[in-house]
């Protein structure tokens, strides 16, 4: 018996069908997965962050109520159990049979909708790679955003925070928060209103006064025409009888106007003189 090969080639080709077809569902399953676990890090990255806000807010507006002069630039160390912590009220206790209320720290996240199990800590340093010895970050890159520093400073300007933890002296995070003085803020939008005026000037100086375009030039995309050139005409005279080099001889142009001519040398009597009007070419012949 013979073995039907085109039948062998069908199977296989259907079998090749079916397995490309259940990768490519695999790699789209995946993706899709990635894309999702992306979109979550970003959301929670922001729900974090409004957090944070609020808390170094929070912890900046109680430094500067103590402050002498809270209009001057500011400095303040913020350890990362005050900025990943938050006071609040749990319960209330009875003492002389007043109610006062009981006060404790949270942890930031613990009360967050987060919808990954992400350490808030991380979203400051990235994943830590143990293979490498170092954090890598390239989730937080292909979500399109930073790590929470830089997504804080976005939010806070013009306060500003720094992380200046020296790993060799403590494992604790360190972070240096600067509230610049009024007068610095005040300064920086005079700058920009007087900045703006002056562009706003500047552009009603040049609708008021435009620059003459030369002709021919190509402005705003469209060519500027030249003007026409002035037809030129010709005057033929014949020299008169009499006439020598030297003399004057005056001519009628068509427009009613007058031009006199000197007889160049050589020219006599009967001779026939071709003048233009642009005055570019004086010819006479026999």
């Amino acid at each position: 018996m013979s073995v039907d090969l085109n039948a062998l080639r069908k199977t296989a080709h259907g079998l090749r069908t079916s397995r490309d077809k259940g990768i490519y569902e695999q790699l789209k399953a995946k993706t899709n997965k990635y894309e999702n676990y992306l979109r979550d890090l970003r959301e929670d990255s922001n729900t974090i962050r409004d957090a944070l806000k609020e808390n170094i807010l929070t912890f900046v507006a109680n430094k500067l109520s103590v402050s002498l002069d809270p209009d001057e630039d500011k400095e303040y160390m913020l350890w990362d159990q005050q900025l990943m912590t938050r006071i609040v009220k749990t319960r209330t206790f009875t003492i002389n049979g007043q109610k006062r209320p009981y006060w404790s720290r949270e942890r930031i996240g613990s009360h967050l909708p987060l919808k990954l199990k992400i350490k808030p800590s991380t979203y400051f340093t990235g994943y830590w790679d143990p293979k490498t010895r170092s954090h890598r970050c390239d989730d937080w890159k292909n979500a399109g955003i930073g790590l929470m520093v830089k997504e804080l400073n976005k939010v806070l300007s013009p306060i500003t925070l720094e992380d200046i933890s020296d790993r060799s002296k403590s494992t604790c995070r360190v972070y240096l928060c600067k509230v610049p003085s009024s007068k610095c803020k005040a300064d920086e939008q005079d700058a920009d209103e007087c900045k703006a005026d002056e562009q706003k000037a500047d552009e009603q100086d040049a609708d008021e006064h435009p620059v003459p375009a030369a002709r021919g030039q190509t402005i705003n995309g469209q060519r500027d025409a030249a003007p026409p050139q002035a037809a030129v005409s010709t005057v033929t005279v014949t020299v008169p009888a009499g006439a020598s080099a030297s003399d004057q001889l005056s001519i009628q142009l068509p427009g009613g106007s007058e031009v006199t001519i000197t007889l160049p040398q050589g020219w006599r009597p009967g001779y026939v003189l071709e003048w233009k009007s642009d005055g570019s070419n004086l010819s006479g012949k026999p």
